[in-house]
């Protein structure tokens, strides 16, 4: 456990961890990059560290935050919310939640390629609100259209 109540954030396991993915990922790696000091510029411990304390920070919040690719959009309409099944590609433009990442100007369009997931926060810090919804990072997509 990279993380537990009596130890804290336990860094023998997370360098055991990057050494390990580093092992993993060598085969598909040509050249290490290099940083200023001609070392790798962020290590996998140093990505596994960071992850590992947003985690601890994340998990004190409380109001919940969901990324989302695309699978199970929710859509306001009608008489209340539907939700749509359909997985993208083959979802519809929504300039609240997308952006294009070809063209920033396209609003509209048929989505064929997700390129980041959609950062949604439900409620506010203090654990209320969770009825409401802001949007922290739209979807950067590819339409269509732009292809």
């Amino acid at each position: 456990m990279i993380l537990s109540p009596k130890k804290g954030i336990d860094q023998d396991r997370i360098a055991k961890l990057a050494e390990k993915i580093e092992v993993e990922l060598s085969p598909f790696q040509r050249q290490p990059p290099a940083g200023p000091d001609g070392c790798f510029s962020h290590t996998f411990e140093d990505l596994i560290s960071d992850a590992v304390e947003l985690d601890v920070e994340m998990a004190q919040c409380r109001a919940w935050y969901q990324v989302s690719m695309g699978e199970g959009q929710t859509k306001e309409g009608g008489g209340g919310e539907e939700r749509r099944r359909s997985r993208a590609p083959g979802l519809d433009f929504d300039a609240e939640t997308m952006e294009n990442a070809v063209d920033r100007r396209t609003t509209i369009g048929t989505v064929s390629l997700i390129v980041t997931p959609l950062l949604v926060k439900w409620g506010d810090i203090d654990g209320n609100s969770f009825d409401t919804r802001k949007v922290l990072a739209r979807r950067q997509v590819v339409c269509w259209e732009n292809l």
